[in-house]
């Protein structure tokens, strides 16, 4: 009878626990082998923050949620987060820069005093002198070239100091000048006014005769009216021209009087008014017109001045009745009627 061997393998594995062992030794020789020379993937980029535009955050999404104030109080809400987390990050950063400022400021006052302190302890070296170009060879051998130097340098000190003497006097002179004294002004002034008179008798732009002109009770006169669409005499229209020291303005109105038809020469002694006689028709003498004054004779300030408070409205009815019939009767005397 034929004997049949079997071989004795041992139990069997299940083939689930076969394949996590070979898996297991794949992950080891994973871990064995040298790491790869390409660079690890990038890690995945945080997510942007959240930004809104203007219209975003004032428009709702739907009409319903428009209408919702509970919708409306969550978005305030979320607004009033980023705007608190903005604050705060921006407070973090202006206290990192204060604290750099005072790191820095505290390393700038170290480095002034250790400045100070090498000043202190080294103090720099004079530059050598070649005393030879000074001193002639009889000499330095007589005193010595530790000598010479000496002399040198006592002059050289001398010199720097007379030197920043006569540099400080010539900056306190220049500031002097440039600086405006209290009669600057004054010299201003009285250059301006003295243009102003020197344009008004220029013989070419100017009326020469200006101050002749200025004494003429008819030019006086003439200063009291009104000003057409001016609503003002001409006496202040000129006044307002002299406070400016406007000359051509002034030779304008002087050129305008002068237009005017040529006045007779006013007498020095204004003739007396005949005083009244009987007669009769024949006698070629008139009685005083009652109505032209009361023979008072006024002067060129007088009358200028009359003008301006009449213009100005200082006089009654009365009073400028009287003044009118007194210029008219002086200027009927001195020829002008």
């Amino acid at each position: 009878m034929n004997e049949i061997r079997t071989v004795d393998t041992g139990p069997r594995i299940p083939r689930q626990i076969v394949a996590q062992a070979a898996h297991a030794r794949e992950l080891l020789d994973r871990a064995n082998q040298p790491p790869n020379s390409d660079p690890p993937n990038p890690a995945p980029a945080a997510p942007a923050p959240a930004n809104f535009t203007q219209e975003e955050l004032l428009s709702a999404p739907t009409p319903e949620k428009d209408a919702s104030p509970v919708y409306w109080k969550g978005r305030c809400n979320l607004i009033e987060g980023f705007r608190l987390e903005e604050i705060r990050t921006r407070k973090r950063m202006v206290d990192s820069l204060k604290e750099k400022i005072a790191a820095l400021e505290a390393e700038n006052v170290s480095v002034k005093s250790k400045n100070a302190e090498i000043l202190k302890t080294h103090q720099a070296l004079a530059p050598p002198l070649d005393v030879k170009k000074y001193f002639k060879p009889d000499v330095l051998e007589r005193i010595g070239e530790e000598n010479a130097e000496a002399i040198l340098r006592a002059n050289q000190s001398a010199m720097e100091v007379m030197l920043a003497d006569r540099i400080q006097s010539a900056i306190d002179t220049t500031i002097a000048r440039q600086t405006p004294t209290p009669a600057a002004p004054a010299k201003a002034d009285e250059h301006a006014q003295y243009e102003f008179v020197r344009a008004l008798g220029d013989p070419m732009t100017g009326v020469p005769s200006w101050r002749e002109i200025n004494k003429d009770p008819r030019f006086l006169e003439w200063l009291g009216q009104e000003e057409a669409f001016s609503g003002h005499t001409r006496q202040e229209i000129l006044t307002e021209h002299e406070k400016k020291l406007d000359a051509p303005a002034i030779v304008a109105m002087l050129k305008r009087f002068l237009q005017l038809p040529p006045a007779a020469a006013v007498p020095a002694t204004p003739p007396a008014t005949p005083p009244t006689v009987s007669g009769n028709a024949n006698d070629t003498r008139r009685e005083a017109d009652p109505g032209a004054g009361d023979g008072v004779i006024l002067t060129e300030a007088e009358i200028r001045a009359g003008y301006t408070r009449k213009a100005m409205g200082k006089m009654t009815a009365e009073e400028g009745k009287l003044f009118d019939a007194r210029v008219a009767a002086q200027m009927t005397g001195a020829g002008r009627g």
